[in-house]
């Protein structure tokens, strides 16, 4: 087969064609992308435990081929670059922030915030999604959960939507000066907040990780400018996709809507069904090959980039039974959408809170919440961009 992720129609439904590298082709080479792609969940999943991929692209044969940048070194170091040691060390010094005792204190920060996107919307007939709801929620939780003062708001969410832009090796190259300029003072804006809570700590997750403390061990400044780095990177744009992929499948499900919006916990488990139906990515986060693997019955090289298709592994039919019904009382414990092994989110507990939240109000104010049109997809390298999903409130 040729494979092509960018081909029309691939956004809107993957899954044929992700059907058929599964049953077909289970390793594949995309000499497009010079990647093995694998995707079947047994082998995905072994994949994310596997000590011998690592995760920094110098590992790849071909990252001395990619045109270096000023801003290279600006994106080194984050969360997703780390291996081995200093990789379970910043772990571990993030976890009692992240716990999910830590995230649930931000339960009352988010219902305001969505709340508050409601209020503006009331009266309208009809809205876009994406820009007057999703898009704006998990930048402003980030922006509040952190501390950062309401009159840098707007500083900080240019700053947050330039960072996601950036962190892409090929999108970097195309940052304007003025978008260059917008990072350097973002890092200065985070900089000044995390000496003003070292002086003064506060009741928020940037005092959290600077209170956090291991055998000693503290979190360094560089660190924590990284961190925050991470979060919007992980926790902006793929939660704004949660968002618009669960009100999609639960308006184009409505029995399984009402099922949702029966108990509370219901809706909990609505969100990790819809990361588990309709996963947003195109393709996969890149491991690399430490040393010479074979992964079903396929030899691959030492240096060799391999990505691991969730959103074909999590409707592989030999882990899910009828994986392509959306069903919100689903058994979610083989749900790897969050990944496995030592790279698991460390904040899964908070986009699930956002997706629990969100999504609830949302139905909660417009039960009979429909599409007027089919979403709009945009170009994105490595999501299915939904950039807008046009909706009728009744």
């Amino acid at each position: 087969m040729s494979f092509d992720p960018y081909a029309p129609g691939f956004d809107a439904d993957p899954h044929p064609t992700l059907r058929t590298l599964r049953e077909s082709h289970p390793v594949y080479y995309w000499e497009a992308g010079r990647a093995y792609l694998v995707s079947r969940y047994d082998e995905c999943l072994e994949l994310l435990r596997d000590p011998r991929f690592g995760f920094m692209l110098e590992h790849w044969k071909h990252a001395s081929e990619i045109p270096r940048t000023p801003l290279d070194d600006y994106f080194t170091g984050g969360l997703f670059n780390m291996d081995g040691a200093d990789h379970l060390r910043v772990r571990k010094l993030m976890g009692p922030a992240f716990s999910p005792r830590g995230m649930e204190r931000w339960r009352g920060v988010i219902e305001g915030i969505v709340a508050e996107l409601l209020d503006d919307l009331a009266g309208e007939p009809s809205f876009d999604l994406v820009s007057r709801f999703s898009s704006q929620i998990p930048v402003r939780v980030i922006s509040q959960i952190l501390g950062v003062p309401r009159a840098h708001d707007a500083q900080f969410r240019t700053y947050a939507t330039t960072v996601v832009r950036g962190v892409d090796p090929l999108q970097r190259r195309l940052l304007t000066q003025e978008q260059i300029d917008v990072l350097y003072a973002g890092r200065d804006l985070v900089h000044a907040l995390i000496e003003e809570r070292r002086s003064m700590l506060g009741d928020d997750m940037m005092s959290d990780l600077i209170r956090t403390e291991e055998a000693g061990d503290r979190l360094q400044t560089e660190e924590l400018l990284m961190l925050v780095k991470s979060l919007l990177v992980a926790g902006s744009e793929t939660t704004m996709h949660l968002l618009n992929f669960g009100a999609l499948a639960l308006m184009r499900h409505p029995d399984q809507l009402a099922l949702a919006r029966s108990r509370p916990e219901q809706m909990a488990n609505a969100v990790d069904e819809v990361l588990r139906f309709d996963f947003m990515s195109r393709l996969g986060n890149p491991r690399f090959s430490l040393e010479p693997i074979e992964i079903a019955g396929s030899k691959i090289d030492a240096g060799e980039m391999v990505m691991p298709l969730m959103t074909s592994a999590l409707r592989d039919p030999r882990r899910f039974s009828d994986p392509d019904r959306f069903d919100v009382t689903r058994d979610q414990r083989y749900n790897a959408a969050f990944g496995n092994g030592p790279h698991y989110c460390v904040g899964a507990g908070l986009a699930r809170l956002e997706g629990q939240v969100a999504l609830g109000a949302l139905f909660e104010r417009y039960p009979r919440l429909r599409l007027q049109a089919e979403p709009v997809y945009a170009f994105h390298p490595m999501l299915r961009n939904a950039a807008s999903i046009q909706v009728a409130a009744e």
